[in-house]
This record gives C-alpha cells, structure tokens and sequence, in this order.
C-alpha cells in the first residue's frame, strides 16, 4: 500500500520501496525508494505485471496521440473554412 500510494503521489506507474523493522518493535521505516525496482523483477508473476504495465502504458500513449491528431485535423479544417470566407 505504501509504495502504491507513493507513487500516485508522485505521478509515476512504477515504484520499489525497502523497508526495516526495527529490531524492538514500532514503524517500518522507508529507507530507499527507486524509480525502478529490480530485485521485485524476481518475484513470480512480476514479469506479466510488467508487461502488462508497458502495453497499457503505451495504449494511453497512443490514444493520446490520437486524440492530439483529432484536434490538430479539426483546427486545421475550422483554420480553412474561416479563411474561404
């Protein structure tokens, strides 16, 4: 939860953090946190995680993309029209 949350907050998709219990009991305490956590690639299941990330990822990208075309062939059509008059 910790590292979801993180992330949201800082804008990012992808997040590790490590973590310690002190030895008498109390809060875990966060002592790194990267931008790309390898050692989690290890975990079953992480692989499909990943993939499953990057395919999202890259399908908002592309329908923002899109998106961005849209408007530009819009502008570009009203630009047109109002110039014909």
């Amino acid at each position: 939860q910790l590292a979801a949350s993180l992330a949201r907050e800082l804008g990012v998709a992808l997040l590790g953090v490590d973590l310690i219990a002190p030895l008498g009991g109390g809060a875990l305490l966060v002592i790194d946190v990267n931008y790309m956590p390898a050692t989690s690639l290890k975990l079953a299941g992480s692989g499909r995680a990943l993939a499953s990330l990057a395919r999202k990822t890259l399908e908002e990208a592309a329908g923002d993309r899109g998106r961005s075309a849209e408007r530009t062939t819009a502008e570009q059509r009203t630009r047109a029209s109002s110039e014909v008059r």
